[in-house]
């Protein structure tokens, strides 16, 4: 078989000349070349055999960069540079006649005897019909001149393109590929959906942007050699490759920390995008376990703090203990030591300075898709957010009660993809957070009271002096305990999920009967996010030996905690803020003696009373009103006015809200409030 030497070598177009032989093994080489040519005569850039290379150069992104400054020195930068991207394209999708003679297109070679150094399995083989070189690819072409056949070959790609691995996306359900390719002397590699693959358009999009050399022109070539490469390699020389989206609890059991797989089955976490693998990066590790240990023991004389590293951790037992997703969060004046509470908690998995770029902690100034994004990326772990006041606004309103709403409803909205809907992203989470303004008092959702656990005040007791250094002592230690705890949890949730969630129904009943006694029903919910917590102190106790006595946290903030958790009643509340404002307006409503002095007013409606007693029977408010005063208060209109309706506070018509009134001659449609509704007997 016809060995294939470099294409630099092969001069496609009249061979090489002068001063141009040999291969360029790296971009520092090329640099080199052309400034020794560039010396002799800087015209000398437009020799074919130079363009050739400065092609070749072009066609890799960081040759390119090196390019610029060689030609700029010798002041030919700008004449040549369009010269030779246009000489780039035209080699793509040129046939070039690279070698000719003796190829056979049923001969095979390992790409091992090829590239020693490639990261593909020893059996590995280039597909038959096609070439591997340090040039590229190329594909093997038959041809018969005067009853003399002869196979030649056409470069389809200026680098060696690989398939390393056949898989399964976990998160998605979707076949994967590892593709690589040699860039300079390095291996590049990314698996991709399979799908990216087989379409000239997606695998452009797929593989630009990390270094491949692909375009439009060189890609519908490719499609065809990586097809090829698949069929022959898949059953027996491409590993089995497990991928998934998300970190936490994987199928199988194993767990995702980062990119680190802690269990039996080996998966690797795959990024959808850049972003989502620097958020896999950021679970990193510094300094020692005792280091950590002796920087947090100062938590065990602030039981906020202390919380915040059992909270920390309790996101691994979401998922044994069929947990759901919840919120702390710590609130209160600045400067009070809220964010450094957040270190505490961040110092568990990775680095936890705020003003690090490689920080766990992140800001509110972000969307609520990009949330729940990261929601769906951490699953398991603990969404860490500074500062709500940051936070975007969405109608005049923040955007932190709407988001805090769909991290702890723990799946992602349903959206639609090209052929049908895209798998819908299931989490679960801890989301810990902190702001001046406690969240529970940013939204008129009494739903959303259910889901947040609230903190007022400073953590440290006011204690400014301890706080300044403590994130320091903590960016030298990090990481350790959350791996240590995962490897433990691990380890022995086969054979003691089953006691692990014995003991979280005890401890739900415990909490959440205390609660309900003391707040009503709404707090009692908040029941199950403490027994998670009792539960996962206990835990890391015995796990990570932390440098304080075991004490109950839960029962000595549970009495702060059912405080800010207590029922509140929307509808009750949205109600008499309607009629308060009728009051102050009392001169616009037909039927009150006031308003016989102002005729020339807007009517807002009817105050209906007994000809008898004098007291007023109903309430006629124009609809406009009501939805105004409901949006300035921060309500809901619709479920507001249905939870009236439903508990009997206002006279509906029939599946109308609004009956008929009569003002005069005319009859219009009012929101009719019942007396007894308002006024208690």
């Amino acid at each position: 078989m016809a060995s294939i030497p470099p294409v630099e070598s092969a001069g496609a177009e009249g061979g090489a000349g002068g001063g141009g032989s040999g291969a360029a093994s790296s971009s520092d080489d090329v640099c080199k070349w052309l400034a020794d040519i560039l010396a002799a005569c800087p015209t000398d850039w437009g020799r074919p055999d130079v363009l050739d290379r400065l092609a070749d150069a072009y066609d890799d992104i960081e040759q390119r960069a090196k390019l610029k400054p060689v030609l700029s020195q010798y002041s030919v930068y700008r004449e040549s540079i369009k010269a030779i991207r246009e000489h780039a394209i035209r080699r793509r999708g040129k046939v070039l006649q690279l070698v000719s003679g003796d190829v056979e297109e049923g001969d095979e070679e390992r790409v091992a005897s090829i590239f020693p150094d490639a990261p593909v399995h020893p059996l590995a083989t280039v597909p038959g019909g096609w070439r591997m070189s340090c040039a590229g690819v190329f594909r093997v072409v038959k041809a018969s001149e005067e009853g003399v056949k002869t196979s030649s070959t056409v470069r389809v790609s200026p680098r060696p393109i690989v398939l390393t691995s056949w898989g399964k996306n976990l998160t998605t359900g979707r076949k994967m590929l590892g593709v690589a390719w040699r860039a300079g002397t390095k291996w590049h590699e990314r698996t991709v959906d399979r799908e990216l693959t087989k379409e000239t358009n997606r695998l452009i999009e797929a593989l630009t942007p990390w270094g491949f050399t692909v375009d439009s022109t060189t890609a519908r070539h490719v499609i065809p050699y990586l097809s090829d490469y698949e069929a022959r390699n898949v059953d027996e020389s491409m590993p089995i490759k497990v991928v998934s989206e998300q970190m936490g609890w994987q199928a199988g059991g194993s767990f995702l920390v980062g990119d680190q797989s802690i269990g039996k089955s080996k998966i690797e976490f795959h990024g959808a995008d850049s972003g989502d693998e620097f958020m896999a990066s950021l679970f990193a590790q510094a300094g020692t376990l005792d280091g950590w240990r002796q920087a947090v023991a100062i938590a065990s004389e602030f039981p906020k703090v202390e919380l915040a590293i059992y909270a920390s951790l309790a996101p691994v037992l979401l998922e044994p203990l069929r947990a759901a997703s919840f919120c702390i969060d710590w609130s209160g004046g600045t400067s009070i030591g809220k964010t450094t509470t957040l270190a505490f908690a961040a110092s568990v998995w990775g680095n936890p300075d705020p003003r690090a770029s490689d920080t766990l902690i992140s800001s509110w100034d972000t969307t609520d898709v990009g949330a729940e994004r990261k929601a769906a990326i951490m699953s398991g772990l603990p969404l860490l957010i500074d500062e709500t006041k940051r936070a975007r606004t969405k109608q005049g309103r923040s955007i932190v009660p709407e988001v805090v709403y769909a991290i702890t409803n723990g799946q992602g909205r349903m959206r639609g993809s090209k052929r049908g809907l895209q798998v819908n992203a299931h989490w679960r989470t801890i989301l810990l957070t902190n702001g001046e303004t406690s969240i529970i008092d940013m939204s008129k959702d009494a739903g959303l009271v259910a889901r947040v656990i609230t903190l007022w005040g400073s953590p440290f007791n006011g204690n400014a002096d301890v706080v300044s250094h403590l994130v320091r002592e903590l960016s030298a230690n990090y990481g350790h305990a959350g791996r240590r705890f995962v490897e433990w949890v691990v380890e022995n949730a086969p054979a003691q999920q089953v006691d692990w969630q014995k003991r979280f129904r005890e401890l739900h009943d415990i909490f959440t009967a205390r609660l309900v006694a003391d707040k009503g029903m709404v707090a009692g919910r908040i029941g199950e996010y403490l027994a998670v917590l009792e539960l996962c102190a206990e835990l890391a106790h015995e796990v990570l030996e932390l440098p304080w006595d075991y004490r109950s946290p839960m029962s000595l903030l549970c009495d702060e905690i059912a405080g800010h958790s207590r029922t509140v009643d929307r509808p009750k509340e949205a109600l008499q803020l309607v009629y308060q404002e009728c009051l102050s307006r009392e001169h616009q409503f037909v039927g009150r003696p006031s308003n016989n002095a102002y005729r020339d007013v807007e009517v807002l409606g009817v105050w209906e009373t007994e000809a008898v007693t004098g007291k007023w029977v109903d309430l006629g408010v124009k609809r406009s009103f009501v939805d105004e005063v409901l949006t300035r208060g921060g309500h809901d209109i619709g479920p507001m006015l249905k939870a009236w309706r439903d508990r009997g506070w206002i006279r509906t018509d029939g599946a109308n809200l609004c009956p008929k009134f009569t003002i005069g001659v005319e009859h219009p449609r009012l929101v009719a409030i019942r007396q007894w509704a308002i006024v208690d007997d």
